[in-house]
């Protein structure tokens, strides 16, 4: 079973929970803080994560770990789960599905979209309301400059890729004129 498997079966558990106690959304920023809290104390995060110490000691560093934090008994279960299952080292994967999951269930859809030049505010609502038009969502975009693009608008939302580049239509017009047709 692949990990990503794995971690969607203990995020969509911990978002059942939540949501019973409609805390979904708290509880996964709970997480996301404890993982950011991971990756900035690097002897916490070997502690934990480090297969070298046995188990019965990690577990006591997370116990303490867990009460100074004073998470909530639903998330402080389920991070000591992860810890007694050998989990934890999917913690990230787990927040990000988790992530995903929380967009599903809200009908949220994430977009990049990649611009030769800076958008203004209202160039960007104008795309995001296109996009949201496409997908029958709700769309949160996420704007990256690439002066490669030359001219235009590249946007991503899930599978769906929609190119008005300027550099997709030189392209275009080059496989054209390869073909023999007309421009």
């Amino acid at each position: 079973m692949t990990n990503r498997i794995l971690a969607k079966r203990y995020a969509k558990a911990l978002i059942i929970l939540g949501k019973e106690e409609d805390r979904y959304k708290e509880y996964g920023q709970i997480l996301a803080d404890f993982m950011g809290l991971l990756k900035e104390n690097e002897p916490l995060n070997d502690a934990l994560m480090n297969p070298i110490y046995p188990l019965k000691e990690r577990t006591k560093v997370l116990e303490e770990v867990v009460k100074k934090l004073d998470m909530p008994i639903i998330v402080s279960r389920f991070v000591l789960l992860l810890m007694e299952k050998r989990r934890l080292p999917l913690l990230e994967t787990i927040i990000e599905i988790y992530y995903i999951l929380i967009d599903e269930m809200e009908n949220i859809a994430r977009a990049q979209v990649r611009t030769a030049a800076e958008l203004s505010d209202d160039d960007a609502d104008a795309v995001r309301k296109v996009l949201e038009q496409l997908t029958g969502l709700t769309v949160k975009m996420e704007v990256e400059v690439d002066p490669d693009l030359i001219g235009g608008v590249v946007a991503q939302v899930g599978d769906l890729v929609l190119d008005g580049s300027i550099k997709q239509q030189l392209l275009n017009i080059k496989e054209s004129l390869k073909r023999g047709e007309r421009v």
